[in-house]
C-alpha cells in the first residue's frame, strides 16, 4: 500500500470538497469578490494535488511539477490573504503580493531544478504559506475596525493554520535531500493528518463568515432606512432601548431632538418625487455629519428625523438643535430651486418616569412647535425649536 500516494488523495479530496463547498457559498451568500477569491484558492488547492498525484505516478522524475505546485501554494495562499484584506476595506496590495510570489518562484527554481533538494522545496513552500496566513491573521485583526466574534474564531483558526505549515517547514529540514530518513515518513505522517483538518476548519470557517455578512446585511435591510441610509424607526426603538439602559446605570443624561423639514410635502409637489427623495437624502447626510459619532441618527418617517443624544443635558441638545436648523438652511440656501430648507424641532431630556422609549419621543414631539403654512414659513426665513 502506497501510503503517500494516499495522503496526497486524501488532501485532493479534502481540498476538491472544499473548493466546491465556496463556489456554492459565493453563489448563493451574495456573490462577493472576496468569497470568489477563497472559492478560487480552494481550487488552486485542488489543483495543486492533482498535478502531484500525475507526477507521483507517471513523472515522479519530472522538475516542473514540484515547482508548479509550490507555486500553487503560494498563490493560494496570497488570495486568501488579499481576500481577507479585500473584506477588512484594507488595500488589497497585490504589487506586495506579486512580489512575494516571485521571490517564492525563485527559490523553488533553485531548491528543484538546481540544487535537487525537495526537502529545501518543501521548506521554502510551507514557510511561504505560513507567512502569507499570518498576514491574513492580521487583516483578520487589523486595528481601527470592530472584529466580530466569528472573524476572532477565523483568525484564530488561520493563526493554527499558520503555526501547521511552520511546523512543517522546520520538519522538513530535517528530512534529507534523498527524503527517505525517518523524518521523511513522519513528515508525511504530520502533512497527512494535520493538513485535511486544517482545510476543512479554515473552509467551514470562510462559510460562516459569509453566513454573518449574510446575517448583518439582512439586519441592515431591517433596521435601515434605504433612502437616507440612517436608521428607521425599528432601529431607533432598538438603539433607543440600550442608550436609556446605559443611561439609567451610569447615571448620565440622555437627549433627543426630533427634526421636521417644515412645507416638504408641497415642495415635492413642486419639484417632483424623484428630486424630493435626493433632496431628504441630502437632509440626512447633513445633519447626521453634524451630530457626534456616538449619537444616533433615524430617519423616522416622512420628513421626520430623530437624534438621541448619549450624556447630553436638555439645553445643550437645544445648542445642537439650533446648529441642525442652521445648517439645514445653509443646505437649502445653495440649492436652485428653494430659497430656504426650514425645520422645526423638539427638544426633551430623559426622565425618571419614562419607562419606554415612546414616553421620551412622544414629549420630544408634543414639544416641537406647531405647523406654519409655507408662506408664513418662508416670510419668517427660520427654524424653530422648542423644549
Amino acid at each position: 500500500m502506497n501510503l503517500e500516494l494516499i495522503t496526497v488523495c486524501t488532501l485532493f479530496a479534502t481540498s476538491s470538497a472544499v473548493a466546491v463547498a465556496m463556489f456554492i457559498a459565493w453563489l448563493y451568500l451574495g456573490r462577493h469578490l472576496y468569497a470568489l477569491m477563497w472559492a478560487i484558492a480552494g481550487a488552486g488547492a485542488a489543483l495543486q494535488w492533482t498535478i502531484t498525484i500525475v507526477a507521483h505516478i507517471a513523472f515522479p522524475d519530472a522538475v516542473v511539477p514540484p515547482i508548479v505546485t509550490g507555486l500553487l501554494v503560494a498563490v493560494d495562499s496570497s488570495l486568501i490573504a488579499i481576500a481577507f484584506r479585500y473584506r477588512a476595506g484594507l488595500p488589497p496590495r497585490f504589487g506586495w503580493f506579486a512580489a512575494a510570489n516571485i521571490v517564492v518562484l525563485a527559490a523553488l527554481i533553485h531548491a528543484v531544478a538546481v540544487l535537487h533538494d525537495l526537502a529545501l522545496r518543501a521548506f521554502v513552500t510551507n514557510l511561504a504559506c505560513s507567512l502569507l496566513f499570518l498576514v491574513t491573521v492580521a487583516a483578520i485583526m487589523a486595528r481601527g475596525r470592530r472584529t466580530q466574534p466569528m472573524e476572532v474564531a477565523v483568525g484564530i483558526v488561520t493563526f493554527i493554520f499558520a503555526m501547521f505549515e511552520l511546523a512543517l517547514a522546520v520538519m522538513s529540514l530535517r528530512v534529507g535531500t534523498e527524503g527517505i530518513a525517518p523524518a521523511a515518513a513522519a513528515y508525511r505522517e504530520v502533512l497527512g493528518i494535520g493538513l485535511p483538518a486544517s482545510y476543512v476548519a479554515l473552509g467551514i470557517g470562510a462559510v460562516m463568515l459569509l453566513v454573518a455578512d449574510l446575517a448583518a446585511r439582512l439586519e441592515a435591510l431591517t433596521t435601515r432606512d434605504p433612502l437616507t441610509g440612517a436608521l428607521n424607526r425599528r432601529g431607533l426603538d432598538q438603539a433607543a432601548v440600550a442608550a436609556m439602559a446605559n443611561a439609567r446605570r451610569h447615571k448620565l443624561p440622555l437627549s433627543i431632538i426630533v427634526i421636521e423639514l417644515e412645507g416638504f410635502q408641497g415642495l415635492a409637489n413642486r419639484i417632483g418625487r424623484p428630486a424630493a427623495d435626493d433632496l431628504l437624502g441630502l437632509a440626512a447626510d447633513q445633519l447626521n455629519a453634524s451630530m457626534r459619532e456616538e449619537d444616533v441618527f433615524a430617519h423616522v418617517e416622512g420628513a421626520r428625523f430623530c437624534v438621541l443624544l448619549g450624556d447630553t443635558r436638555l439645553k445643550q441638545a437645544q445648542a445642537m438643535a439650533a446648529q441642525a436648523q442652521a445648517d439645514l438652511a445653509e443646505l437649502g440656501a445653495g440649492l436652485s430651486f428653494m430659497a430656504r430648507l426650514e425645520a422645526r424641532c423638539g427638544v426633551a431630556q430623559l426622565k425618571p418616569e419614562d419607562f419606554a422609549f415612546g414616553s421620551l419621543l412622544r414629549r420630544a414631539e408634543n414639544a416641537m412647535p406647531p405647523h406654519e403654512d409655507e408662506d408664513h414659513a418662508a416670510r419668517n426665513g427660520r427654524g424653530r425649536s422648542a423644549a
